[in-house]
């Protein structure tokens, strides 16, 4: 191995799990819910349907451009996305045309390359994910209590160390924690489900 296929750089390489392709071996770089695009690894792991195709299980002889399953798992425009971003050794000749995704929220464009936040309501734009997400940070224990208000004052269990829940994920909505140490600690799981 010499160059990395994605930026060119010399070093410290490894090789894809996907399509054995040289590669940084730098997942290492990435910080949690920075959003960065840091890393070449990650990035073709998680942002490229050749990736997603291998971590799904898919059947390896059918190619990821050729996969049925990979085009029926994402809306057009995120699988547009994973088959023409950077992140790509190959980059799919013609993907298939989409209606782009509009945020919930705002009515504005849903970029796929950007911060985004899928809701039960729809998705989020990276304005209005940031907005959500900076809210519940900053709202403390009040907003929580109000939060919880909406939701019938049921009580709810944190996920991590099931003391009583004040908040929750903010953009699936689905999971509850106690505190935000707690949310940084489930990430790492939480992240496979949640569609952030």
């Amino acid at each position: 191995m010499s160059n990395c296929g994605l930026c060119g750089k010399k070093g410290k390489l490894t090789r894809t799990h996907c399509c054995n392709q040289p590669i940084c071996d730098d997942s290492a770089n990435y910080v949690m819910f920075s959003y960065a695009h840091n890393s070449c690894h990650r990035n073709h792991e998680r942002y490229t349907l050749c990736g997603f195709h291998h971590s799904e299980g898919h059947d390896s002889k059918t190619p990821w451009h050729e996969c049925k399953e990979c085009q029926d798992g994402f809306d057009g425009d995120t699988y547009n996305y994973y088959v023409t971003n950077d992140y790509n050794f190959y980059k799919h000749p013609n993907p298939p045309s989409f209606e782009p995704t509009m945020c919930c929220e705002c009515g504005g464009g849903v970029r796929m390359d950007e911060a985004h936040c899928r809701t039960p309501e729809g998705m989020l734009c990276q304005a209005c994910t940031m907005s959500s997400f900076n809210w519940m940070t900053s709202q403390g224990k009040e907003g929580a209590k109000k939060s919880s208000k909406d939701t019938n004052n049921s009580s709810h269990s944190c996920k991590v160390c099931n003391k009583l829940a004040e908040s929750r994920c903010s953009c699936c909505k689905n999971v509850w924690y106690c505190s935000a140490s707690c949310q940084k600690a489930d990430w790492k799981s939480h992240k496979l489900v949640c569609t952030a």
